[in-house]
């Protein structure tokens, strides 16, 4: 069949398969492409939200309300074939061997698989994304001229590549569309909204999925077994809309399904570096997305502390990479004025506007010459000086919290169902990783002669800095073996229900710093496996 409208299907209709995967994202149809095969024949149906093409009525059923930290929410995931990748900058890198081990000084921290046990999915995840074998190896990315990493104790700080997927390659939909219309048992339900699981009494296995398009028509899938593939919030929110049967939701015996929602914390800048020797190569940690020396796509090289130094300190990972700036940026940004201009536009911006916006207001009206003067000064010296001096900006990880989270609310969307409230927050040792890990990279950096650093992390920390989200959701349905520590086990099935499996990055117990696409494909990849040998 290919590709199926659900608005064609007739009202009531049941729809028979054998694997049932909710959502169309890269979960979604990396699932589907390890299943497409050697699954002895078995039938898969992909359930999609949206069309092809980006519709505001279908999106609209992504917003919520925010009641934590300021979070775009309604622009932070899509909801079409191919699903966020379709925005997705392509930047890939596996979580560090340390991100998935049990860390002491990092509250329930610790992942019941290895990165070890992961390493040959990552290895399928390089060659759907046509990467290269070699994409993470740095030598593989220097020329030895204006392309080389910076000469650096190893001890005290690392250089990591992430590569880019070409420009091409990013929107999977796209790029997958062709072979599932050839493939012989994969299709896709396009305009179809998951409203419900339907189990049996007790919730032991799901029967069936309750699904509506936008025009009301309401209809059913039923299947052997059912992957939940729709993202770190609608994940969490589809267990406990399953509410009929099981009424706290599924998976939700111990109230941990929707707790733990993490997002990396993005901070420009933590400090700012300034370099000892103007001709030091830059190339390699400034420039992405084109073709270097060597005649492979760009992507961007990063610092981060080793596992050793992370586990002496007791940091949580941080990776910080370079934003070439001007000598009179620093001098303009470390004002007053233009802080608070920078904080209340962004406020502005994000439609949230903080208890203390009137104060930053203030501060701009008066203080309005110095904003004035700064900005002339700087357009006059901008193509005057080279690019000597550069911010540091910090991607780091957040600790588990489980005050952090996804609940529903009162208010309904278009279908009658409840829409989600988020309660996103950090946790103390956030702000004091990032504030330690800069300070331990500036002196690896003077240390090698490179410069020095100027941190950058004023009293009031992350709550004057207004960290942005990376809006990678994260962590509403973790992993773990003990049902009361986590919602999926090892295997991404659901606690307590037979046939329901969660794919993404709800699973992460712990994040790293590196965005989790390539995770969550690796993952899929794995969670094929196993679902191969339950259809056997």
């Amino acid at each position: 069949m290919g590709f199926i409208d659900a608005r064609e299907l007739p009202d009531g209709h049941t729809v028979e398969t054998d694997v049932c995967i909710v959502g169309a994202g890269a979960a979604g149809l990396a699932l589907a492409s390890a299943l497409s095969s050697g699954t002895g024949g078995a039938r898969v149906l992909l359930v999609e939200s949206g069309g092809f093409e980006h519709d505001d009525h279908t999106q609209y059923l992504h917003q919520g309300q925010v009641v934590g930290r300021e979070y775009p929410l309604g622009i932070s995931r899509l909801r079409y074939f191919g699903g966020t990748t379709n925005h997705w900058g392509g930047n890939v890198r596996p979580l560090d061997a340390i991100d998935m081990e049990p860390r002491p000084w990092v509250p329930h921290s610790g992942w019941p698989i290895t990165r070890a046990e992961l390493d040959p999915y990552y290895e399928r995840a390089l060659a759907f994304l046509g990467l290269p074998d070699d994409a993470f190896e740095l030598e593989a990315w220097t020329d030895g001229k204006a392309c080389r990493p910076w000469e650096l104790e190893a001890e005290l700080a690392e250089t990591e590549i992430f590569p880019a997927v070409a420009p091409e390659l990013r929107q999977l939909g796209a790029v997958r569309r062709a072979s599932i219309e050839e493939s012989a048992n994969v299709d896709v339900l396009l305009h179809a909204n998951v409203l419900e699981f339907e189990t049996d009494d007790p919730p032991r296995a799901v029967r069936a999925v309750r699904v509506a398009t936008l025009q009301d028509e309401r209809f059913r899938v039923q299947a052997r077994l059912f992957v939940l593939a729709t993202g770190g919030i609608e994940n969490a929110r589809l267990l406990l809309l399953s509410s009929s049967v099981a009424s706290a939701g599924l998976g939700n015996d111990h109230d941990l399904v929707g707790r733990y929602f993490a997002d990396h914390l993005v901070i420009p800048p933590v400090g700012d570096l300034w370099l000892s020797d103007p001709e030091l190569p830059l190339d390699l940690y400034l420039e992405r997305a084109r073709a270097n020396a060597t005649g492979r796509a760009m992507g961007r090289a990063i610092f981060r502390l080793p596992d050793g130094v992370q586990r002496e300190q007791r940091l949580q990972n941080c990776g910080v990479q370079l934003g070439p700036t001007m000598p009179l940026d620093v001098a303009i940004r470390r004002g007053k004025a233009f802080r608070s201009l920078d904080y209340a536009w962004r406020a502005v911006q994000e439609g949230d506007l903080p208890d203390d916006f009137h104060y930053h207001v203030a501060n701009v009206i008066a203080d309005v010459d110095e904003l004035v003067a700064g900005g002339y000064r700087l357009a006059s010296y901008r193509a005057a000086y080279p690019t000597w001096h550069v911010d540091l900006i910090a991607v780091a990880e957040p600790a588990p919290n489980p005050e952090s989270r996804v609940r529903l609310g009162d208010e309904r969307d278009p279908l009658g169902q409840r829409r989600i409230v988020l309660d996103w927050r950090l946790s103390p040792s956030d702000q004091d990783s990032v504030r330690r890990s800069t300070d331990l990279l500036a002196a690896a950096f003077a240390l090698a002669g490179i410069g020095r650093v100027r941190v950058q992390m004023p009293e009031g920390g992350l709550d004057w800095f207004r960290p942005s989200p990376h809006m990678h959701h994260l962590g509403t349905t973790r992993m773990a073996d003990d049902p009361k520590s986590g919602v999926v086990d090892r295997n991404c099935r659901v606690h307590g229900i037979e046939n329901l499996w969660i794919a993404g990055s709800s699973v992460f117990p712990t994040y790293g710093h590196v965005n989790p696409t390539f995770t969550i494909l690796a993952l899929a990849f794995r969670l094929g496996d196993h679902l191969r040998g339950v259809l056997a």
